[in-house]
């Protein structure tokens, strides 16, 4: 069903059908939209499954979305393309007639899930926000969980293999939390907070004096999310959260990555150790050539083995995102897209783009061994 939104002026129409379950995947999809619909002037059109508890959210949060479209939450049910198919007053059709007079049974283009990979982002990277109505409370969330107002925190995200819908799947991604304990040591020695983002299911962290465990606490998806677009920086792994921190704009260093997720300038890859069977490890041009955007690097299990990265090289990397973000003295505020101009035109299929095309990242190296 349809849900109401403002008027939103005369552009043309974009549906995009956010056919995923997983986080990351839901907002890489929304950017990825969002860049099309402002190449081409227009209003986006959200169609979406609500299975998961952060999907309405993350909608709301894309400020180019002028109308939602909630289907079955059935894996089976399907979107029928006759509602696009520019015809009003069909029978049957659960859209209110301002559907019709807005022009959203008529779209321009129709985006299915094959057409929103990250590499076929239009242009520099919108911005995902916390809408305005949202914030107050989520502030106020925050601090009676204990960060404190006038001090800067880092975002920290672990991904582990006890989630519930994800339990046991994908472990490559997964790491020991206790082996980012040095790390949260940097940053509350550098003067900051550190906020553990994640669910009941994860291991707990020692207690220490800064470090603010939401896994931990009480909250939901929004209090989660926003505590990412306030803060310094994120440091984190393969997982959701970390495409959420991107596409908040806050710079994100992945860690423990056997792939790449991340699209802003500055922001940090530190992939795992893909040693071959004679002792030899990867670097990180064999790792872009065996690898995919967003995707994990691919390589034979009898040739290579996957080591995670040391608790002293995560450390480093701590320490090379507190100097790269000077300036940030307490919470941050929110990211705006810079203007851009609606494209002269679009190339159908969207043109692919690698990772270190879309964005100047810093491929954090290698030890050599």
């Amino acid at each position: 069903m349809a849900d109401a939104a403002p008027l939103d002026g005369e552009g043309p129409v974009v549906a995009a059908f956010f056919g995923t379950q997983a986080l990351g995947n839901f907002i890489i999809y929304h950017v990825v939209a969002a860049s099309v619909a402002r190449a081409m002037g227009g209003r986006l059109l959200a169609i979406y499954r609500e299975d998961r508890p952060y999907k309405t959210i993350v909608t709301l949060m894309n400020p180019w979305v002028t109308q939602t479209v909630k289907t079955p939450t059935d894996p089976n049910a399907v979107v029928p393309l006759d509602w696009f198919d520019g015809r009003a007053g069909i029978p049957g059709r659960p859209f209110a007639p301002d559907w019709y007079d807005r022009g959203f049974h008529a779209p321009a283009i129709v985006l299915p899930p094959s057409m929103m990979d990250m590499g076929r982002m239009v242009g520099p990277a919108p911005a995902l926000r916390i809408p305005d109505a949202l914030a107050p409370a989520l502030e106020e969330a925050l601090v009676r969980l204990g960060v404190d107002r006038q001090r800067w925190f880092a975002v920290l995200h672990m991904r582990e293999s006890g989630y519930g819908p994800r339990a046991g799947l994908d472990t490559v991604r997964s790491v020991d939390p206790r082996t980012y304990v040095p790390a949260i040591e940097e940053i509350i020695a550098a003067g900051g907070q550190v906020v553990r983002l994640g669910d009941a299911s994860m291991m707990p962290l020692p207690e220490m004096e800064g470090l603010i465990d939401l896994a931990r606490a009480p909250t939901g998806f929004a209090e989660q999310a926003f505590a990412t677009s306030q803060a310094r920086f994120f440091l984190g792994t393969d997982s959701g959260p970390t495409q959420l921190a991107c596409a908040l704009k806050v710079p994100a260093a992945t860690t423990n990555a056997a792939g790449i997720g991340v699209w802003n300038d500055g922001d940090v890859v530190l992939f795992k150790r893909f040693r071959l069977s004679n002792g030899r490890v990867l670097g990180i041009d064999e790792l872009l050539a065996a690898g995919n955007w967003g995707m994990q690097v691919v390589y034979p299990k009898h040739e290579a083995t996957v080591e995670d990265n040391t608790p002293e090289e995560l450390a480093a990397v701590v320490r090379h995102m507190i100097a790269t973000t000077v300036g940030v003295d307490d919470w941050r505020k929110a990211a705006s897209d810079a203007p851009t101009e609606p494209a002269e035109a679009l190339t159908f299929p969207l043109p692919w783009r690698p990772a270190t095309e879309i964005a100047d990242l810093t491929l954090w190296p290698q030890a050599d061994d």
